[in-house]
């Protein structure tokens, strides 16, 4: 397989990504990105270059087939049902929640919660997100007093170590052994994985390319993805003017 030029991260990694993501809504999702791609082409080239932006387009058909293939939808499905069940998208807002606690704590004066304030871990997977929950839940608890409202930071350090405990069983349920899941499956989860990670790259570039414009820059943003399945065949939604 040729040298990708959106990642050189390995295809293990790339699959197990992309086995938590919805073919369908990954789709729509890059065809509102691309549609700002193309109004801002030129830009994006100076930071992630033409090739990489080539690809992102050309993997695009390929992950739209995957919402119309009957064998690898069921695939999928067996994979999300997990991730969904568990609700990794609850953990993330309660790390946003910690995250703001954390804020207010510092700027009462509270330096050590700069960790809380914090996304300590960029990666994706279960393991890492319950790690950082849990490491939260332990500033969360360390710096309760210190709060404004303790009573309200214990509350949350109290969510976050329930959320904590899904996320564990979540990550022994979802396992996946990628030695032993079918060619077509492993490349069409690779699929999805990289192109993932070229829109979320494409949105780093794009806020940086308006940063002096915060309405253009917002957006860039992954909300079509994350937002209830959609229709099949729907739209794209238009990218902001």
């Amino acid at each position: 397989m040729a040298a990708s030029h959106i990642t050189t991260l390995p295809d293990d990694k790339l699959v197990r990504t992309g086995s938590t993501l919805r073919a369908g809504a990954l789709g729509l999702q890059a065809d509102y990105t691309m549609g700002l791609v193309k109004s801002d082409r030129a830009s994006l080239e100076e930071i992630l270059g033409k090739d990489m932006l080539d690809e992102t387009g050309n993997l695009l058909p390929t992950v739209k087939a995957i919402a119309d293939d009957r064998t690898l939808s069921e695939e999928e499905s067996k994979s999300k049902t997990v991730v969904q069940n568990v609700s990794v998208r609850k953990a993330t807002r309660w790390r946003t929640k910690a995250m703001n606690a954390g804020k207010i704590l510092m700027k009462r004066g509270v330096a050590e919660a700069s960790n809380l304030a914090r996304m300590t871990s960029l990666d994706k997977s279960l393991p890492n997100l319950r790690k950082e929950v849990e490491a939260k839940v332990v500033l969360l608890t360390t710096h309760a007093a210190q709060a404004p409202k303790p009573e309200w930071v214990k509350a949350l350090a109290a969510a976050g170590t329930v959320i904590a405990a899904e996320l564990s069983g979540a990550d022994a349920a979802q396992e996946i052994d990628i030695s032993a899941l079918p060619p077509k499956t492993r490349d069409a989860w690779r699929a999805k994985g990289l192109l993932w990670t070229a829109l979320k790259q494409i949105n780093d570039a794009g806020h940086t390319v308006h940063s002096d414009e915060p309405r253009r820059a917002a957006g860039y943003n992954m909300s079509l993805l994350y937002r209830s399945t959609p229709a099949k065949n729907a739209p794209p939604k238009e990218p902001p003017k």
